[in-house]
């Protein structure tokens, strides 16, 4: 097969060296010259053979290749003839003689046996190195002796002294060279130093995995080893490894070929777990199989790819420490007026990075400067709730936090309870700091809130209030994008959404939850089985997850009763009684014009929940806007007898009746 990947200097755009006329061509002609006087000798007049030192063969470009693929002189010189028969007239005529004088100016295996001394057989083979790394094409269509050989394309341009990259393979490779190394968090910078000192013993045994939630970490560690190395950095797609052995061998041999010519750090990037054993199969036989290559592999974490010969490293994101020191090389100073607002997000060098200068913006937008002011720091704040937000949108919807806590007209013990949970989120950051500092443990640590009751009770109502209260960003998770029908895929949604929820300044709203958040079961088959895994993993991520999550409920009962021993709240919503529906009646019609004075005390003899009453004021306002008028009780009768046939009841006159 040839000798593998050697490492190599990167070609430049200096003007290449040039084509050895006089040597390597010039021996070529020769021999074809000797030959075509002798046309019915099957062998040369010389018997010597030449050997890779030999004057005709020490063309630069030539060099390389036959240390990198480990050519003989035999197959050296048969490269020559090709590129002979590309570039010169003279040869391409002498090989129309040699070959019978039929105007087959190409060479020919036949043909080259008979010139070189020193041929073997083997050279022929698709194994050995000529046909195996692609170097040469044999034209399909009778023998193999007589059929016309040609240069690929690669191989002429690297002949004629052009370093020019395999097009094919480019459509999967994406440099990501450029700029020098920006500082790194310590930890990340011993994972690059460590990464580098066991990929430069260059024994192509082992390659580098590198795990995080986030790939522009890992990116940024791959480049610091590229730049250790003294190489530039090449992102392979993972979608260019297919299940396809013939097209994942010819993806293989491309790799190689390029690296032994175009030496890099070869960074791979794999967005998600893949829990097939078919494709981890195959994922784990491409890493052994380019393992001659300085390979990075760059994953989430927890992966596993059992038989691909791993070094593992995890590339934790920045510390708070690490952020502060971050975010004091781009501000400055006037990162000491901005504390508190930075300990609410957990960013990394690029979002703190951009966030930066899309405050930086915002500020020269106003005429402002980056001084501790006011300006910056709602300026910043919205910077940071940009960066966090990306992710997190893909799988929820970003909901207003229009209502307040005064706006809740609730019990008084509920109240109470809201109130303690605004209280203890907002010390919960430094808490955590103090505890993680002491040695203590982070499972338990999380901030996960029940809200129970009837449809309506006000519960989501609830989850905007302690949004606004807080400062945070509401999202609802849309549970048709989470739960999946296929195996493990509801764990991977999950753990994205956890993921991308993680000190980003937001508060995660699963509504209705009792499907995704059910009691596990005895398991009778597989999918009792994965649906208990489910669960258990949900609980793993509770407890752990550092910002606040409200689940709510309608069927408290049908919850799995480890995750009501894992709620550090739980809030039950009744339904509003007389008293506090009079108030939400006072307070909901109060935002629309009224004419007449309202009779709220006979309003609140309705049986209807918060969000019933809602709906029955905006459908009064559109019967009083279509009036041209403003809101009566009239109005307001209509609207409920409407409510009441939506949940399947007749309004009646004793229901009014004070």
């Amino acid at each position: 097969m040839g000798a593998g990947p050697v490492s190599a200097p990167r070609p430049t755009n200096a003007s290449p060296p040039p084509i050895p006329e006089e040597a390597g061509l010039a021996h070529v002609r020769d021999r074809l010259t000797a030959l075509a006087a002798h046309p019915d000798s099957l062998l040369p007049p010389s018997p010597s053979a030449l050997t890779l030192d030999h004057p005709a063969l020490a063309h630069p470009q030539l060099q390389r290749l036959c240390a990198a693929f480990g050519l003989t002189a035999f197959e050296a010189q048969l490269l020559l003839l090709a590129l002979g028969v590309e570039i010169s007239p003279e040869i391409a005529r002498l090989c129309a003689v040699c070959n019978g004088g039929d105007d087959r100016g190409c060479a020919t295996f036949r043909l080259a046996i008979a010139l070189f001394p020193g041929n073997e057989w083997r050279s022929l083979t698709p194994t050995a190195a000529l046909r195996f790394w692609d170097l040469v094409a044999v034209d399909p269509g009778g023998g193999l002796l007589d059929a016309p050989l040609r240069l690929s394309e690669f191989t002429l341009h690297w002949l004629c002294g052009v370093a020019s990259r395999d097009r094919a393979l480019m459509e999967w490779l994406d440099p990501l060279s450029g700029g020098a190394v920006e500082p790194m968090p310590t930890s990340q910078a011993v994972i690059a130093g460590q990464a580098a000192a066991l990929l430069g013993r260059g024994d192509g045994q082992s390659a580098i995995l590198l795990r995080s939630p986030s790939q522009e970490d890992n990116a940024q560690v791959a480049r610091a080893v590229a730049a250790a190395l003294g190489l530039p950095l090449d992102r392979l797609r993972s979608e260019a490894i297919t299940v396809d052995g013939s097209a994942r061998r010819t993806l293989t041999r491309m790799v190689l070929r390029e690296q032994a010519l175009f030496p890099s750090v070869l960074l791979l990037e794999l967005d998600e777990p893949d829990d097939t054993a078919e494709r981890q199969a195959v994922l784990a036989g491409f890493v052994r199989s380019v393992a001659p290559a300085t390979l990075i592999v760059s994953a989430p974490p927890r992966f596993m790819l059992p038989g691909a010969r791993l070094v593992a490293y995890d590339v934790a994101p920045p510390t708070r420490d690490e952020q502060l020191t971050l975010w004091r090389a781009r501000l400055g100073d006037a990162v000491d007026a901005l504390g508190d607002v930075l300990g609410r997000f957990d960013l990394r060098r690029s979002d703190i990075d951009a966030a930066c200068s899309a405050a930086a913006a915002a500020l020269q937008a106003n005429g402002e400067e980056p001084r501790p002011t006011s300006s910056l720091r709602v300026h910043v704040t919205a910077a940071c709730r940009a960066q966090r937000r990306g992710s997190l949108e893909r799988f929820a919807e970003r909901l207003p936090a229009a209502a307040t806590l005064d706006d809740l007209v609730l019990p008084t013990t509920q109240h109470e309870q809201l109130r303690a949970i605004v209280r203890d989120v907002a010390h919960h950051p430094a808490l955590i700091q103090r505890w993680l500092a002491a040695g203590g443990s982070a499972r338990g640590l999380g901030l996960c809130t029940l809200f129970t009751g009837p449809a309506g009770a006000g519960k989501t109502t609830a989850a905007e209030a302690l949004a606004r209260a807080l400062d945070l960003d509401l999202f609802r998770i849309d549970l048709s994008a989470v739960v999946s029908k296929y195996i493990g895929e509801t764990e991977k949604q999950l753990n994205r959404v956890f993921d991308a929820a993680e000190g980003g300044a937001s508060l995660l709203l699963f509504d209705e939850s009792d499907a995704l958040f059910g009691k596990r079961t005895d398991v009778r088959d597989s999918h009792d089985r994965y649906a208990n895994q489910e669960v258990s993993f949900l609980l793993q991520k509770l407890e752990t997850h550092r910002g606040l999550v409200v689940l709510t409920s309608n069927l408290p009962d049908a919850l799995d009763a480890a995750f009501l021993r894992r709620f550090r709240y739980i809030v039950d919503f009744p339904l509003p009684g007389p008293t506090q529906r009079e108030a939400l009646w006072r307070k909901i019609l109060g935002r629309v014009a009224t004419g007449e004075a309202l009779d709220f005390p006979r309003l609140a003899r309705l049986n209807l929940s918060g969000g019933h009453i809602s709906n029955v004021a905006l459908q009064a306002a559109f019967f009083a806007a279509a009036d041209g008028g403003p809101v009566s009780m009239e109005h307001v009768q209509r609207a409920a007898a409407a409510e009441y046939r939506k949940l399947h009841r007749t309004l009646t006159e004793e229901d009014l009746a004070v």
